[in-house]
């Protein structure tokens, strides 16, 4: 069989992608899809938002993988949608897995990983499943003298989710988890992911604040992703996507794309500060800082949260407080928790916090009234509590 040319490869990918509306899902933490929504709908060229759990689903043209990995914080992943369809038993999900156009969305890829699930179906094997699907693959590349073969950890990822026997084929245009923004040089023992922190501060109404404290900072995360929001910096600036590596990737178009965002980028306005009582936390925190190019503006010292004060006017209080094994013992937990709610509602009249904790009833019990949200960070299940110290 004659190798497809690229010419050939070119008019495909123009007549099946570049001339039609795409179905994407962009996938966040349960909890915070109203935010990515809020984000998407900013998106120019972005429609037919519709939330639902885990994440949103809209339609757009191409570009839209470029913008989407490019400015979506809360966003875990951007799934460009291929096919659904009805998938009883193996010979249907070969037969449709087959029609599709593989060589626009692998071109000359070596490799693919596929990640499989599948739930309430009657395909319930993900082995045979991957077996199926990557000898339909095969099949359609080969028709076109090209060649993909199926491995663990390759940069292009193809999602395979069977649901009540219909069958969702999804292309991963992200590639690593976008919570890796690529300016963590350290991490703490219970750090909160930048896209989740970002999420709690865009619920947190950001802009409305003058100051940020964060008074258990731990590596940063809070601090760099206000940062960013503050002064409209695209979180994907400088890191790599998976999308780079697929045959209908226009490089000009992406230089130009985040020139344009790079231009928009605003001074900061907002003043930011944070502290841990780990010393070595406090390092790892400036080490980010420097990372993000923030070092100058987001002034970090050693302190107690249990006694820091800091209070200023039209100030957001926001941190992820211990929990988990990596951090304390539960008695040294609600120790903590407890002398910091106090220290909140005796020194921080008037100041607004997030906190995300597992100690939801000792600020209850502190006299502060908040709203909640629970959802999970690394597999343990915690609180975000919003409110106003009166």
């Amino acid at each position: 069989m004659t190798i497809i040319s690229q010419r050939a490869l070119d008019r495909r990918i123009k007549r099946q992608l570049k001339n039609q509306e795409l179905e994407f899902f962009a996938a966040s933490a349960p909890g915070f899809e109203a935010e990515l929504s809020n984000e998407l709908s900013d998106i120019t060229g972005i429609k037919n938002i519709k939330a639902e759990m885990g994440g949103a689903t809209f339609s757009s043209s191409l570009d839209a993988i470029y913008h989407s990995n490019l400015n979506l914080r809360t966003a875990h992943r951007v799934l460009l949608r291929i096919a659904n369809f009805l998938s009883q038993n193996h010979p249907m999900l070969y037969e449709h897995t087959r029609k599709q156009p593989w060589e626009v969305y692998l071109g000359h890829n070596k490799y693919y990983a596929l990640k499989i699930s599948t739930k309430r179906s009657r395909l319930l094997h993900s082995s045979k499943i991957a077996e199926t699907v990557s000898a339909a693959i095969s099949r359609r590349l080969q028709e076109n003298g090209l060649n993909a073969v199926a491995k663990d950890k390759a940069q292009i990822e193809i999602h395979v989710r069977l649901f009540k026997d219909r069958a969702q084929l999804s292309i991963n245009t992200s590639g690593q988890h976008l919570h890796k923004r690529g300016y963590r040089q350290f991490g703490g023992r219970a750090s909160i992911r930048e896209t989740l922190a970002a999420g709690i501060l865009l619920r947190s109404k950001l802009g409305r604040y003058k100051h940020l404290l964060d008074p258990m900072c731990g590596s940063g995360t809070f601090l760099i992703e206000a940062a960013l929001i503050a002064t409209n910096s695209p979180v994907g600036l400088f890191r790599e996507f998976a999308f780079e590596q697929m045959p209908f990737f226009q490089e000009s178009k992406w230089l130009r794309f985040k020139k344009e965002a790079f231009d928009k980028i605003t001074p900061l306005a907002l003043e930011l500060t944070g502290g841990d009582i780990d010393a070595e936390a406090v390092e790892w925190a400036r080490a980010n800082t420097i990372s993000a190019g923030f070092e100058k503006d987001i002034r970090l010292s050693l302190k107690d949260a249990r006694n820091y004060m800091e209070n200023k006017d039209n100030q957001l209080i926001v941190s992820n407080l211990p929990y988990g094994k990596q951090s304390l013992k539960p008695a040294q937990i609600e120790k903590l928790s407890k002398a910091f709610a106090n220290n909140l509602k005796k020194n921080y009249k008037n100041s607004h916090f997030s906190l995300v904790t597992t100690q939801s009833q000792i600020f209850a019990n502190a006299g502060l009234s908040f709203d909640e949200q629970k959802f999970t960070n690394g597999g343990i299940k915690v609180t975000l509590i919003q409110g106003v110290v009166d």
